[in-house]
């Protein structure tokens, strides 16, 4: 019984630590690097709607060798989901990685 009620308290502290590190996260930066082969039109869409600054990376692929170029762009965390959905929007295949920084 003491150990059923110890592990419902553990589990009750990691909840509220989870979610206090949930918010304090929230309200931090995010980097959001992506790959498209729609690079510039994604690009002038995030300026222009979202009114953030972009930085373009020059990447290479080892697969097949092919030169792309990686949009860089920091945003703030409950910006994400509109600017993921911006991207998607100008092409639905693009890779976006979303990063804490």
């Amino acid at each position: 019984m003491l150990k059923e009620m110890w592990a419902k308290d553990l589990n009750l502290q990691l909840y509220y630590k989870r979610k206090n590190a949930d918010i304090y996260f929230a309200h931090k930066n995010k980097s959001m690097p992506l790959i498209s082969d729609k690079y510039e039109e994604i690009a002038n869409a995030i300026m222009t709607e979202m009114r953030t600054g972009v930085t373009f990376l020059e990447a290479e692929g080892t697969y097949v060798n092919n030169k792309k170029k990686i949009v860089y762009c920091i945003a703030a965390a409950v910006q994400v989901a509109k600017l993921t959905e911006l991207i998607y929007s100008k092409d639905e295949s693009a890779f976006i990685s979303v990063n804490h920084v």
